[in-house]
């Protein structure tokens, strides 16, 4: 009852969100917040043990006052259940666990009626072995569906046809049919077997299980693995020395991309903006990049380094910069995440809830698109779970335990004893307790999302690390999120250290991960892990003071250039200044085949500008010598003149901002921990 009376006391809060769901200026997958939905854990209906889609429905009112805009469905196909629903065996139907297509529709309806988005799994790579798909094909070497598969013969000398490992097993990726005496590949488990993308009926076929979703009126899909799905007829080994890992991570295939693209065209097919989310799991996020095409493959990417980051500024800081450096050369849009069904929850990596908390402002304050997973709002940990429970492969069943949505001894389950035991402290982490209490991780999150809702700068507007100083900058992140078209402005800042970080001051405290001090002056301090948002609150403050204060060129002397808004006309979109410095006096060598811009030449030899001056960054860039700059269309192209002067310090602009700094041996200066000049001689 108390959960209920929650819900409805934030009614109105949820009636604002349908309304901003709906506008129209960007896709709704750009400023949405998507909320990841494990179905057997997260509300049986009908008593046997396991969550199912009927749960789901009863708790869209919940979601709703969440303030969560989308849900995502894990599986719930007919599958044997050997890697729990990955394993489709019918994908255009639900499993008799989960319910039926009749209560799918239910759910979907109701979800749509109340503003919620449903996206679902997709599993294009493999399917079950029990798929009537492959017990046809592996019937025999004539079977009209062998090619729906990757069958190869025996390597030369027998045994498998490469080198490859497979998830899970960490054996080979191939099983061997006696009855028709070839292998087939299999990138996970001997039962996922993968299809055949290069054969155009299976296209056909998968095709068709997309359309079937979409006509039921599914907003999109979470693709899985799909980075797999192009292959070349060769199957080369992997390299010897990667070799001792499995091949899901190493799969990188120029093949994928015109299948993706077909699948988009699929998508935008539909009204709607239907959203395709991939599940690229490469261990290059530049990679990752590639799989965004120019706007033609998939609208998103998990971004999977938050989940093997610590709690820890400067790791956060590489991280960000990492992102936006790969994603903005293709106007792609970042995903964030810090938990999911795969991995241990954040709560549990962190070791405190006050990290947990702390991170919670950090993934809604990054511009992008973040991804919840269902109870990393109740701050819930990873389950102990006995040996003689475990039932997954890959042993992640922590992270998949039980909701708990009350104090009972049940939780708000028909039973007690339900399909995994449940998290630590089940009582105290219940959703119902939790919304009584102010200072809760749950109403930390509502509050948190409702501060998002209503800002157009935190949704989807522009992002900058703002520069503390050495000191700070190790244990404290502080970043300025802005939207140039309405003018709002935030302010978020992270301390992960141990001790109390005395930041600038100024700004009001919209939401605190200290309760008690929301809408107060922000006074400058921030606890040992902890967090907060800023709003603007009229008086003075330096940590709003960029976009504000930030001088045009003169004409004598060019100021700052990460304070700069608005490069002259002429200058170029993006270039790179090197300075002409080599240590130990070596002459620079002649420039030779570097793709310079004459005009930018011309402008710079107008203005007189002389040098490049760098301070506090190291001593190799701590100097003041004549400097060039030569039009680069990307960061590796701009890397690439740096090498070619030797040992200077590459500074890489992108619309008169300051965005990197490189040197030749390839090594990172982050942004603001130096300031730099662009200087112009002064009139004689």
């Amino acid at each position: 009852m108390a959960l209920m009376a929650s819900m409805a006391s934030v009614a109105s809060m949820a009636s604002v969100a349908g309304d901003l769901r709906q506008e129209p200026r960007k896709p709704w997958w750009k400023s949405a917040v998507f909320y990841q939905i494990y179905p057997r854990s997260f509300l049986d209906s009908d008593g046997d043990g396991i969550g199912d889609l009927e749960g789901i429905r009863l708790r869209l009112d919940y979601l709703c006052s969440l303030g969560i805009d989308a849900i995502w469905i894990s599986p719930f196909f007919p599958s044997p259940m050997k890697d729990f629903g990955y394993d489709v065996r019918d994908y255009c139907n639900v499993d008799a666990l989960f319910g039926s297509l009749e209560v799918f529709d239910r759910l979907v309806a109701d979800a749509h009626e109340r503003g919620l988005r449903v996206v679902i799994d997709w599993v294009p790579n493999h399917t079950s072995d029990l798929h009537a798909w492959f017990i046809d094909s592996r019937s025999s070497r004539t079977s009209g569906k062998r090619n729906w598969y990757v069958w190869r013969d025996p390597a030369p000398g027998g045994g498998p046809p490469n080198n490859w490992v497979g998830q899970f097993s960490h054996g080979p990726a191939w099983t061997f049919d006696e009855a028709t005496g070839q292998y087939w590949l299999h990138c996970f488990l001997p039962e996922q077997p993968d299809l055949n993308w290069r054969e155009p009926q299976v296209v056909r076929a998968m095709h068709a299980t997309l359309r079937f979703w979409l006509d039921r009126g599914v907003d999109g899909f979470r693709m899985d693995v799909v980075h797999l799905i192009g292959k070349d007829e060769a199957l080369a080994d992997d390299p010897d020395y990667l070799k001792d890992l499995t091949h899901v991570p190493l799969h990188h295939r120029e093949e994928t991309h015109p299948l993706l693209r077909d699948i988009r065209v699929l998508l935008d097919s539909y009204d709607g903006e239907r959203v395709s989310i991939g599940e690229v799991f490469l261990l290059d996020s530049a990679a990752i990049a590639e799989y965004y095409g120019r706007g033609d493959e998939l609208h998103l990417c998990f971004n999977f380094l938050p989940l093997f980051t610590p709690p820890d500024a400067e790791a956060w800081r590489e991280q960000i910069e990492k992102i936006h450096s790969e994603l903005a050369p293709r106007d792609a849009w970042p995903t964030w995440v810090l938990s999911n069904h795969d991995n241990q929850r954040h709560r549990t990596r962190y070791g405190s809830e006050e990290a947990a908390r702390a991170a919670a402002f950090l993934l809604l304050g990054l511009r992008g698109t973040p991804f919840l997973y269902a109870g990393e709002e109740l701050g819930l940990s990873d389950a102990e779970i006995p040996p003689d429970r475990r039932v997954d492969p890959g042993l992640r069943d922590g992270c998949r335990a039980p909701i708990p949505w009350d104090d009972s001894p049940r939780h708000g389950w028909p039973r007690e004893d339900n399909w995994l035991p449940w998290p630590p402290r089940p009582e105290g982490g219940a959703a119902s307790t939790q919304a009584e209490d102010p200072a809760s991780m749950l109403c930390l999150y509502r509050r948190l999302l409702a501060v998002r809702r209503a800002s157009t700068a935190l949704r989807s507007g522009d992002e900058e690390l703002i520069p503390l100083g050495d000191e700070l900058d190790s244990s404290v992140l502080a970043i300025r999120r802005h939207d140039g078209a309405t003018g709002d402005e935030r302010i978020v800042i992270v301390n992960f250290g141990d001790a109390d970080a005395r930041v600038p001051s100024g700004g009001r405290i919209e939401v605190a991960s200290e309760h008690r001090r929301e809408g107060e002056r922000f006074d400058g301090i921030l606890g040992p892990q902890s967090a907060v948002w800023l709003g603007r609150d009229g008086g003075p403050s330096a940590l709003f003071s960029a976009s504000e204060k930030a001088p045009p060129f003169p004409r004598a002397w060019l100021d700052t250039v990460f304070l700069v808004p608005q490069p002259p006309p002429r200058w170029p979109r993006r270039f790179a200044i090197v300075t002409a410095y080599n240590p130990g006096g070596r002459p620079a060598p002649e420039r030779q085949n570097l793709r310079a811009s004459a005009e930018l030449d011309a402008l710079l030899a107008r203005e007189s500008i002389a040098s490049f001056e760098a301070t506090g960054a190291s001593p190799d860039l701590s100097h003041r010598e004549p400097g060039r700059a030569f039009a680069c269309a990307t960061p590796a192209e701009a890397l690439r003149v740096a090498r070619h002067f030797g040992q200077q310090g590459l500074f890489w602009i992108e619309d008169g901002a300051l965005s990197a700094c490189v040197t030749a041996s390839g090594k990172a200066w982050k942004i603001g921990r130096w300031s730099a000049r662009i200087v112009r001689e002064k009139p004689q």
